[in-house]
């Protein structure tokens, strides 16, 4: 699955995916995007080849917004493919394209009687403002989005790491995904430094490898394809600053395939022995939908148990986010 750019002669199809999904006809102008991209914008999301959704996006035009605000027009999946995170994964895509997380407002339109749009919208905390306007088949109302940038596992994450990896450290991306905390690392150990990144999937490590060439990081890092049981088959004992791991599943990849305690504890077991002393251990368990909870009921009690004389474990989650978001671990050796 992959997000990109919609192409000219793609309107058609986007106006096909919009009038199946039954929202107001006239909640939108679909035509081509602009020239310099700044002006309506359209990201496709696909699946096996095939478009299975669309999210379209500009500035905002309306005058009580600030300038610099951003406005989403519409977020479309097909039918078929509602209610499986596909939405989710799509508006997730635009509001990190939008710097949403960095604090750019935003505001979006969706039809009053959109349930399933205005509860995804809901999910990413936007809420309506009262402002609305009548369209052809319905009334289209507007929702907003807090400006202020929103402290998440991933954020708490990066801001451990900005702290402890220092220029010229060696970092293992035991869980490479799509590459972006394969680069991140990069950007953290600079020109000198060295990141090794793994993946089971042959398209985790293909992205990954594909990303740090166009962000011309290929020299600093680069990915293969590993268990992340198997570590300290890869790198020596005593050798790294810092180990990252997130455990669940590939974004926008086959949710049928994520990690297990099976092989995570193994890895983390792993990841102890190549740590330097004072070198830190990341870890981001995400739980819920497919992988349930039961690898996040087994690695918490296995950080709990480590011995305080040797290692400072810091567990950090959300107390009033109803215990769907993330969980976030720091292991000090």
């Amino acid at each position: 699955m992959q997000v990109r750019e919609m192409k000219p002669e793609e309107i058609g199809l986007c106006r096909e995916l919009y009038a199946q999904s039954g929202s107001c006809a006239e909640a939108i102008q679909l035509g081509p995007d602009s020239p310099d991209g700044q002006w309506r914008k359209t990201l496709l999301l696909e699946k096996d080849g095939a478009v299975i959704g669309f999210c379209r996006f500009g500035p905002a035009s309306d005058a009580d917004l600030p300038r610099g605000a951003f406005q989403i027009e519409c977020i479309c999946v097909q039918p078929r493919w509602q209610g499986r995170g596909y939405g989710s994964y799509l508006l997730r895509r635009t509001l990190h394209q939008l710097g949403a997380y960095q604090g750019t407002e935003l505001c979006a339109w969706a039809c009053e009687d959109n349930h399933a749009a205005r509860a995804l919208y809901k999910k990413f905390d936007f809420v309506p403002d009262g402002t609305g306007r009548q369209a052809e088949n319905g009334r289209i109302v507007r929702l907003l989005r807090r400006q202020s940038p929103q402290l998440t596992a991933l954020t708490l994450c990066h801001e451990m790491l900005a702290s402890r990896v220092r220029p010229g450290a060696y970092v293992v991306d035991a869980t490479a995904g799509l590459g972006r905390d394969t680069a991140y690392l990069c950007r953290l150990v600079g020109p000198a430094g060295r990141v090794l990144a793994l993946d089971i999937q042959p398209e985790a490590v293909e992205a990954t490898n594909n990303l740090l060439q166009q962000k011309g990081m290929a020299g600093i890092g680069h990915a293969i394809l590993a268990d992340h049981s198997q570590l300290a088959l890869y790198v020596a004992p005593h050798s790294v600053d810092a180990v990252v791991f997130n455990f669940g599943w590939l974004p926008g990849g086959d949710h049928a395939i994520y990690t297990t305690a099976r092989t995570s504890i193994p890895a983390l077991e792993a990841a102890l022995t190549i740590l330097k002393p004072g070198g830190v251990l990341a870890a981001t368990i995400y739980h819920g939908g497919a992988n349930g909870t039961a690898e996040r009921d087994a690695l918490l009690p296995w950080f709990a148990q480590l011995d305080p004389a040797r290692y400072t474990v810091v567990q950090c989650g959300f107390a009033n986010r109803q215990g769907k978001d993330p969980i976030f671990v720091l292991v000090q050796g």
